[in-house]
């Protein structure tokens, strides 16, 4: 399943450069998510999340959570999560969720790298977790 917005990752042969360049010709938005009050999320405490609807039941998400201690701020998380998304890179920080456990709490424009806050106070809670 792929959100329509990122349908550029099906072209054969396109090198990851290459899509991060693409998406921000595209002027893909992604949304930025916390993870709803479940004890089960499977992503490390304070971690960025973004993602995108690809059905009514489900959202595609990407997460970067400085697992090993790096010491990245949340938006070098942010623009790694991202990062990968765009880019359709593998790795084990994706997956579906369910809409019902997640909390939207802004939208990360790839192109120019900023976020536009909409629950400042679900985000603080979850960036203060980590």
């Amino acid at each position: 399943m792929k959100p329509e917005a990122l349908a550029y990752l099906d072209a054969p042969f396109v090198s990851y450069p290459d899509r991060a360049a693409t998406a921000k010709e595209q002027r893909v938005v992604l949304n930025v998510y916390v993870p709803a009050n479940t004890p089960e999320t499977l992503i490390d405490p304070g971690s960025a999340i973004v993602g995108l609807p690809v059905s009514d039941d489900w959202v595609l998400v990407y997460y970067e959570g400085d697992r090993f201690g790096i010491g990245h701020t949340y938006a070098d998380k942010l623009l790694h999560a991202a990062d990968r998304m765009v880019t359709g890179y593998p790795t084990v920080a994706s997956g579906l969720r369910h809409p019902d456990y997640l909390i939207q709490v802004g939208t990360y424009d790839y192109a120019t790298g900023t976020i536009d806050v909409t629950d400042s106070r679900s985000l603080t809670q979850w960036t203060q977790t980590s």
